[in-house]
């Protein structure tokens, strides 16, 4: 991986976890996230499942 790659890599990383904030999404943990009307099949939810359910339902995740 070029460092540029890399870079980059943290960048999408930083912008997927601001982008989770904005729908009011609490990280709880390093990759783990939040949220009130998430499903409660555990604590907490995997990033890119947090991103997955905003994406399918951005009403329900919408508000804070």
């Amino acid at each position: 991986m070029t460092r540029p790659q890399q870079d980059a890599t943290r960048a999408l990383i930083h912008a997927e976890k601001e982008w989770l904030r904005s729908y009011g999404w609490t990280e709880v943990s390093p990759g783990r996230f939040a949220h009130k009307s998430a499903p409660k099949i555990a604590d907490s939810i995997g990033m890119r499942d947090a991103i997955a359910f905003t994406r399918a339902d951005p009403l329900k995740y919408g508000s804070p």
